[in-house]
């Protein structure tokens, strides 16, 4: 099996919901398992992005901070990647972007990624602040988070599918 097929996941959505948000693996860890992904740290310590081989956390303040090895994650996506174009689109919305690349992927029972890059406008985003133990439940501890919106963003959107068989 090539590692450019292998998606590794470390801990479930599932878990996070009662509020088992303590950190289980760290991110010298987990690049172990691939160079692009997407994660929290513990507490639901803001959003994990992981481009290039590079681990970025966006905090609930919106600042983009690099993280370091000893990163603790209670949830996490990797993969290495290979990418290959699919498709040029433009002033599409959301949803017919999704439909499009179920269609051109032909790939609506497994799970995969999905990389764009290009101009963006109405960007909604969120980071949640950091809880600490005894922790809270993913809803509320979901209460303490930001939202950011911006008008016009260039730059890069790591997404995963999961099937709908996969809730």
């Amino acid at each position: 099996m090539s590692k450019y097929t292998t998606l590794y996941q470390h801990g479930t959505l599932a878990l996070l919901v009662p509020g088992l948000l303590s950190g289980t693996l760290t991110m010298g860890d987990l690049l172990k398992h691939g160079d692009t992904g997407i994660g929290t740290g513990e507490g639901l310590d803001g959003e994990l992005i992981i481009l290039d081989g590079k681990p970025y956390q966006v905090d609930s303040d919106g600042n983009v901070n690099e993280v370091s090895n000893s990163f603790n994650m209670p949830f996490a996506n990797s993969h290495f990647a290979k990418y290959s174009p699919l498709a040029e689109l433009e002033d599409v919305s959301q949803d017919y972007f999704e439909e499009q690349i179920i269609s051109l992927t032909h790939a609506s029972n497994t799970f995969f990624s999905v990389k764009v890059t290009g101009s963006f406008s109405n960007v909604k985003t969120r980071a949640v602040k950091k809880s600490v133990p005894p922790f809270q439940t993913l809803a509320e501890t979901a209460k303490n988070q930001n939202i950011f919106t911006r008008d016009h963003v260039e730059g890069t959107l790591i997404s995963y599918y999961s099937p709908k068989l996969f809730d």
